[in-house]
């Protein structure tokens, strides 16, 4: 799964703020999701706001999955007319699709403790394109690695192109 979208955040001091995210997610993958500093955000930059941003994004995944989840689980409501038939149906069909490897809900949310949180620097007249690996520990700074895309192709396994954002029209 590839998803681009701009995200508006509340910077330092309660500013306007946007970025560009992408998440990357594929079966027996880390989710990888790489935070783009938009050309012509005029709030708090990516790497000064990487917490506030990290933090919702990681509540967004799981807000969104969840809510799939719930949908599926309002259809099975709507055809039986009954909570408690509904919510035995659900239980079965997590513990068939369970029993088939087929995704349930606790593993439809993607595992964050594999995630890698890139930064990326778009190209402007006085600065050269950059991607930076940031790794976040709780409780502990964030560590910025400048890393190279074909490098972390080769680790993660997605297509370079997928990971490369140098084409994305940051102009929303």
């Amino acid at each position: 799964m590839k998803e681009d979208f701009f995200y508006n955040f509340k910077g330092f001091w309660n500013c306007n703020a946007k970025c560009h995210i992408r998440f990357l997610h594929e079966d027996k993958r880390p989710l990888i999701i790489i935070c783009s500093e938009c050309p012509d955000n005029t709030g708090t930059s990516i790497c000064n706001a990487f917490e506030i941003i990290y933090e919702e994004i990681l509540a967004k995944i799981k807000k969104d999955k969840l809510a799939k989840e719930l949908d599926e689980f309002n259809h099975i409501y709507a055809e039986r007319k009954s909570l408690v038939q509904a919510t035995i149906s659900y239980i079965i069909q997590s513990f068939k699709k369970t029993l088939k490897n087929q995704p349930s809900l606790f593993n439809k949310i993607p595992n964050t403790k594999d995630l890698i949180w890139c930064e990326h620097w778009p190209e402007e007249p006085d600065w050269k394109e950059e991607y930076w690996e940031v790794k976040h520990c709780d409780g502990k700074e964030p560590q910025w690695e400048q890393i190279n895309l074909k490098d972390l192709s080769r680790r993660t396994g997605y297509k370079l192109a997928d990971l490369d954002k140098s084409n994305v029209d940051f102009k929303n």
